[in-house]
């Protein structure tokens, strides 16, 4: 009976530390994903008048994707990004994403 409650006990913990190490990976992928796009679009606020137009790709971390797209108008300056980041192997090999728009004004 004892080893019953031990190997029962044994799986549960397991259960839990693998939940545990799931969340702790997907929350590091999306912080990485979230500063990434914080220190781009920081510029495009501080200083609206450098944003060029143009779209570029690029990979932030071992599963974090970002999708920049700027955009120079008359005088509102813009700058779009779409971020990708993928959970593990083992929670499934999911992508998530997000969208975040900045501009500022420029003459």
């Amino acid at each position: 009976m004892s080893l019953v409650l031990l190997a029962g006990a044994g799986a549960l913990t397991l259960l839990v530390s693998a939940n545990t190490a799931h969340l702790v990976d997907e929350s590091h992928q999306r912080d990485l994903i979230l500063r990434a796009t914080g220190a781009r679009l920081s510029r495009a606020v501080a200083a609206p008048c450098l944003v060029t137009s143009g779209e570029t790709r690029e990979a932030v971390g071992p599963r974090g994707r970002l999708h920049v797209v700027s955009t120079r108008g008359h005088a509102v300056h813009t700058v779009e990004i779409e971020g990708w980041w993928q959970r593990s192997a083992f929670a499934g090999n999911s992508w998530h994403r997000s969208r975040i728009t900045a501009g500022g004004w420029c003459e």
